[in-house]
């Protein structure tokens, strides 16, 4: 199966790569403002000096309820290890529209080369394509948080998958 699912990737990666370097270029022209209100309230609220680690993680649950949501949190400590770290939960729906039309357009490519492709594939390379695309935001909040430095002085911001690998966001 894995094989198999190796194989559908590779016959299609270049239709993904399209499809991302689309999205990126749509999330440069995207109105930030709600989502920067969002996150300078949660800051603003923490007080004149936030310390610890700031940590923006996506929801790999979130592609499955389509909900999109990113996680940020300050954690004194390592991230996850604190149980209730001030937290607040953004929807980032709007970087992620036209995915389904997307994932139709794999799917038909796939199927002239694959037979019978199974839901679970298909659930598979959605799967795989929202992981790309979630690693891939990190691009539109480097952008956020930059003019957010010009108001609030921030520290180190990590940027990964919630309760998984995160890396500081200017390292990436």
């Amino acid at each position: 199966m894995m094989e198999r699912m190796q194989e559908m990737i590779e016959a299609i990666q270049a239709e993904i790569e399209n499809a991302v370097d689309k999205k990126k270029k749509q999330w440069q022209q995207l109105e930030t403002r709600e989502v920067k209100t969002k996150v300078q309230a949660f800051l603003e609220k923490q007080g004149a000096t936030i310390e610890g680690h700031l940590v923006l993680t996506y929801l790999k649950s979130s592609y499955i309820t389509n909900h999109h949501k990113f996680k940020i949190a300050i954690y004194l400590d390592e991230p996850f290890v604190e149980l209730y770290p001030p937290r607040d939960y953004i929807s980032m729906k709007p970087l992620f529209v036209d995915v389904e039309t997307d994932m139709d357009v794999f799917t038909k490519r796939l199927k002239q080369d694959f037979s019978r492709m199974m839901a679970s594939e298909i659930e598979e390379l959605r799967k795989y394509y929202m992981e790309l695309l979630y690693i891939e935001s990190v691009m539109f909040f480097k952008q956020l948080f930059s003019e957010l430095k010009n108001d609030i002085k921030l520290p180190a911001v990590f940027f990964g998958a919630e309760l998984g690998e995160v890396k500081l966001m200017e390292e990436m």
